[in-house]
């Protein structure tokens, strides 16, 4: 069982009680998380679903924000913890929160990384970087389990997501769908296709992503790693000068060998694997930047259709 005073900004902590729980949010300075107990050992986690999963991208970027010149942002492009307490007490000058049986059920990646960038924190002035905590007096072990469960079991965040709004897909999106006012470039997972559009001339930008890479980057063989495509290659892929009615033709010819796999002239052992082997169909023959699209479509389609 670990126990802890959390020193707490009295102008920074905002007490609740919902539905009997009691709550505490604070944003808590990053120089107060160094004292935390049992983030080395990793007790601290021990309610949490996982443990540190080191230097992995996520904790990279985290670590990288504290080491910025302006950690002081740390804040606001962070989530925050969630910690729960069998009990809790907060004094009357809300400037100390004594927590018993405290356990860190959403955090451990934030907390770790944080520990292990102290001497960074430490030179930092003690009114640069906070970060926000939210505590639970829960003593039902319950409840517990459930709060753990669902804090770390939201829809993940995916590489094409942080690039949805990013300045380049933003450019083709007002460019495609300006020339196809009846279109729709797809930059966010989720979005619904209004009635008005054109099915056909709809295309999510992940999809476009790989098929780019497959015809005008000459590598098939990376198409179907989205993650790569959006991360590592993203400035590979995407150009803000890709024309659209070139755009459109290359996600019709992708719907096309979709749509018609089953009957496509291919050997059965390749017709098993769609997902892969659609980006490996003749590669090198199209570009998408390519004037002779339409013309290619034809005679693509008499190779694939009638052998």
């Amino acid at each position: 069982m670990l126990n802890h005073v959390v020193n707490i900004d009295p102008e920074k902590v905002m007490t609740f009680d919902i539905k009997g729980t009691r709550s505490i949010i604070a944003a808590i300075p990053l120089f107060e998380c160094l004292r935390f107990p049992g983030i080395s050992d990793q007790k601290l986690f021990r309610k949490n679903v996982r443990q540190s999963l080191g230097w992995n991208s996520v904790n990279n970027r985290i670590k990288n924000s504290l080491k910025s010149e302006r950690p002081q942002d740390f804040f606001f492009s962070h989530n925050g913890i969630t910690a729960i307490c069998s009990e809790f007490s907060l004094n009357a000058e809300k400037t100390k929160l004594e927590c018993k049986d405290l356990n860190v059920i959403n955090g451990c990646q934030s907390l770790t990384t944080i520990y292990l960038c102290s001497e960074n924190i430490r030179k930092m002035p003690n009114d640069t970087g906070y970060i926000l905590f939210r505590f639970y007096e829960v003593p039902q072990k319950e409840l517990v389990d459930k709060i753990s469960i669902n804090t770390n079991s939201q829809s993940a965040v995916k590489p094409c997501d942080l690039r949805s709004n990013d300045r380049v897909v933003l450019s083709l999106k007002r460019a495609y769908e300006s020339m196809y006012p009846d279109g729709l470039l797809i930059n966010q997972r989720g979005m619904k296709i209004p009635g008005n559009i054109d099915k056909s001339k709809s295309i999510d930008v992940g999809e476009l992503a790989k098929m780019i890479m497959a015809w005008h980057c000459q590598r098939p063989n990376t198409s179907y790693n989205e993650k790569k495509l959006f991360d590592e290659l993203y400035k590979n892929v995407f150009k803000s000068d890709y024309n659209p009615v070139s755009i459109l033709a290359l996600n019709t010819w992708g719907m096309l060998i979709s749509d018609s796999w089953n009957i496509l002239n291919l050997e059965e052992v390749l017709k098993a694997s769609p997902a892969y082997v659609k980006y490996h169909l003749d590669a090198g023959f199209l570009s998408i930047t390519d004037r002779r699209i339409p013309i290619m479509f034809e005679i693509w389609y008499s190779r694939l259709f009638d052998g």
